[in-house]
């Protein structure tokens, strides 16, 4: 059986009960202990700064403080330090109080044992330390989430918004804050890959590719949206077609003045030779070369 070493502190005014409790503590075979007995809060407190403890067994009536505040007292100093709070009445309200407010148990002095004993305070020290691992996992997973550069929206069942991170936020253009239990207007079919446009208070807008996925949040069923901005690449896209319009509307007017040219020198070139004889024939008339000419005649020639 595996054996586990802790560095308990006992805060316990009465001697006999504390030697009791060290006694059992000696015997559990699940748990070897080195037990620090203090019969005041001041000086527990006094051992907790200079001392790094596994867990507190914590009896609330001391010489030097009563009730919930005892409690409060280590609490509050050390919130990271597990407390199994020691009472000697079992409809102990000020022990339950002391549950609520984050106590890992408490043991009725009069119904103690080594078995019983060891158990709580074994428990009390996995809880924690199971508690520790759910707090740091919970902070790494809102750590990933706000520093994701896709933004990640979670919504729930009907809809409405329960989680924007700041990706999320600049990409739809408003506040986590002023979005919570809102309805998101977004066509949102459930299928992933599709794209949305955002159009933004500012008059602004974005483009957005989703990836949806079916989780839970806060207890609760709930869609996690990825929502990758993609704005740029469509709008390089659309640039693209708007150049390889402009760029064959450019072409074909660079043909049309290329056909224009070729007709008007072609029309040039079948003029010429008529109009030349011409010209020649009226210059001979203007002469004289074939009779004399009236002033009319001469005018309407010119």
């Amino acid at each position: 059986m595996d054996q586990h070493y802790l560095n308990i502190l006992l805060v316990e005014d009465q001697e006999a009960e504390a030697r009791l409790i060290q006694e059992y503590l000696a015997m559990g075979d699940r748990v070897r202990s080195t037990v620090t007995w203090s019969q005041t809060l001041f000086q527990a407190m006094g051992l907790l700064e200079e001392e790094e403890f596994d867990v507190v067994l914590l009896d609330l009536g001391l010489p030097d403080s009563v009730g919930i505040d005892t409690f409060n007292a280590v609490a509050h100093r050390y919130p990271d330090l597990p407390v199994v709070v020691l009472t000697g009445q079992s409809d102990d309200s000020v022990a339950l109080e002391a549950m609520r407010g984050g106590a890992q148990d408490f043991l009725l002095k009069g119904d103690l044992s080594s078995g019983l004993l060891t158990r709580t305070v074994l428990h009390a020290v996995e809880r924690h330390a199971l508690r520790e691992d759910a707090r740091r996992s919970a902070r790494s997973l809102h750590t990933l989430l706000e520093s994701s550069r896709d933004g990640i929206l979670v919504l729930d069942t009907l809809g409405r918004v329960q989680y924007l991170n700041p990706a999320a936020e600049r990409l739809i253009g408003r506040q986590q804050a002023e979005m919570l239990g809102e309805l998101l207007h977004l066509p949102i079919t459930g299928e992933s890959g599709v794209e949305v446009r955002l159009d933004r208070p500012d008059g602004s807008h974005a483009v957005a590719e989703l990836q949806i996925t079916r989780t839970r949040w806060d207890g609760h069923a709930a869609l996690l949206i990825l929502m990758r901005d993609v704005t740029r690449e469509r709008e390089g896209v659309a640039d693209k077609k708007a150049l390889a319009v402009k760029t064959h509307a450019l072409e074909e007017t660079e043909k049309l003045m290329e056909e224009r040219a070729r007709f008007i020198n072609l029309v040039t070139h079948e003029l010429r030779t008529p109009m030349t004889a011409i010209s020649s024939g009226v210059q001979m008339l203007m002469a004289g070369g074939l009779g004399e000419v009236t002033p009319k005649q001469s005018r309407f020639l010119e």
